[in-house]
């Protein structure tokens, strides 16, 4: 009897409460200076923390824009400007190794289908200049916009897959650019089996690995898919490899197939992590908010439902993955699928850890993971002050007992406590729901948080 009564409280806590399988919170970042941008592409730089922006689907914008992370205040300064370079649907990846961005493809002009681009570009990020980057090659790819990329640091070189060539036709054809020799040379990855051809598909570098990961896309039938596939980059050489389809082990949800989305690789948990994008042929258009992970070592997908603040539903926003302060990162985007879409220009963290300066006037109050297993694991308190002030927190039962309280001096921003579900004598309290109050000089708000066990 007592098995079958904690087994329906658990349920009732998993219906009343949201569940975290990956425990992140997303919460909006205040930038300074922040331009509208969907389409845009972005990279980022671990050795200096900078995150760099560039692209324009309305073709106005070529600049370059530069937010570091690693200080309190965010500003996307510009750092360089290029009308000759403007363009959208390109890829960009980040040369570790020379301390340059590479950006090749992508449509660089107005009318829908011309004006496609196979040249590619390197921005300086030292000089802070743009250079035409000269290649050579029996096998260059052909002019093409929507297509994957990735920067293969131990061998030096850029990966491409697929795309739209100029007579919008989705490409299944993958092209490798040498960069240990100058001019740096193209040539056609001689594969024994190669991916389904779609566009707009996202890609990763999975270091663990070694190999190249692409998610989601629009496939020839015109429809959004939901795939994973993989190309092993373990060797110099290529040939003979293959394109091979990752099966995850779970059912998925419908919602999961997506283009134009946000993906990145967590070293942290070695996780995929899906945001956002859209199902642009269905009848409705779905816009996504919703996101999504993939552990690698069990092949199943989660859905994480996260907050206070989560974004609102958008495509083509652009993303990286901070592994310094662990956190995913994505900006802009649009909302509606024509020239008169709203058009984004704020940044939005998914971390662990809310250390960031919050956006103005926010004062919601959570924890997560909510509920939490108290016999294995914490949970952890957030809440905002808008000065340095004494708060007061205290846990009750439902039937209003006193479980535990804490005084602590808050700090003006984003303040973190953990509860490791146990009481005030020390003893892990029994699965149930309890109310948190946040007591700050007087004003107070509460919340439920579920414990299972």
């Amino acid at each position: 009897m007592r098995s079958t009564a904690k087994a329906f409280m658990v349920l009732l806590i998993l219906l009343l409460l949201p569940v975290l399988v990956w425990a992140g919170t997303w919460e909006k970042v205040e930038v300074i200076s922040a331009p509208p941008l969907a389409g845009h592409t972005c990279v980022f730089d671990s050795n200096n923390s900078n995150m760099y922006l560039f692209g324009d689907a309305k073709l106005t914008d070529g600049n370059i824009y530069r937010v570091n992370l690693a200080v309190a205040d965010k500003n996307m300064m510009v750092i360089a400007s290029s009308d000759t370079v403007k363009r959208f649907g390109h890829s960009a990846v980040y040369d570790t190794n020379a301390n340059r961005i590479i950006v090749f493809g992508g449509k660089t002009g107005t009318n829908y289908n011309d004006q496609v681009s196979n040249t590619v570009y390197t921005f300086d990020t030292l000089t802070r200049t743009w250079d035409v980057f000269s290649t050579t090659g029996t096998d260059i790819p052909v002019a093409r916009r929507a297509h994957s990329a990735v920067f293969d640091q131990q061998f030096n070189r850029m990966i491409i897959y697929g795309g739209w060539n100029v007579d919008m036709i989705a490409l299944s054809d993958t092209y490798i650019l040498d960069l240990n020799v100058t001019p740096a040379e193209w040539s056609k990855a001689n594969l024994s089996y190669e991916a389904p051809a779609r566009w707009q598909a996202t890609a990763i570098f999975d270091p663990v690995r070694k190999r190249m990961v692409i998610f989601g896309g629009v496939t020839t039938d015109n429809e959004p898919t939901n795939e994973l596939w993989y190309l092993n980059l373990s060797s110099a050489n290529l040939t003979g490899q293959r394109w091979t389809q990752l099966f995850p082990t779970n059912n998925t949800s419908s919602g999961l197939a997506r283009t134009a989305h946000v993906l990145v690789y967590n070293p942290d948990t070695d996780h995929l992590l899906v945001y956002g994008g859209w199902a642009p042929l269905t009848l409705t258009e779905a816009f996504y908010d919703t996101t999504y992970a993939f552990d690698f070592n069990s092949r199943t997908w989660w859905l994480v439902a996260p907050g206070p603040d989560i974004p609102k539903s958008r495509r083509n926003a652009s993303g990286i993955y901070d592994p310094i302060r662990k956190k995913m990162v994505i900006f802009g985007g649009a909302f509606g699928s024509d020239i008169y879409a709203e058009i984004f220009s704020d940044m939005y963290a998914l971390s662990e850890e809310t250390n960031w300066a919050p956006a103005k006037g926010k004062g919601e109050i959570y924890n997560f993971p909510n509920p939490f297993n108290n016999s294995s694991g914490k949970t952890t308190i957030k809440f905002y002050c808008d000065s340095a002030r004494e708060v007061k927190i205290t846990i009750y039962s439902l039937i209003g007992e006193l479980v535990k309280d804490w005084t602590i001096n808050g700090v003006k921003g984003i303040n973190s406590l953990e509860w490791d579900g146990a009481n005030g004598d020390g003893k892990k309290v029994e699965s149930g729901g309890y109310i948190c109050v946040i007591n700050k000089g007087g004003a107070k708000s509460k919340f439920k948080i579920g414990v299972i066990r």
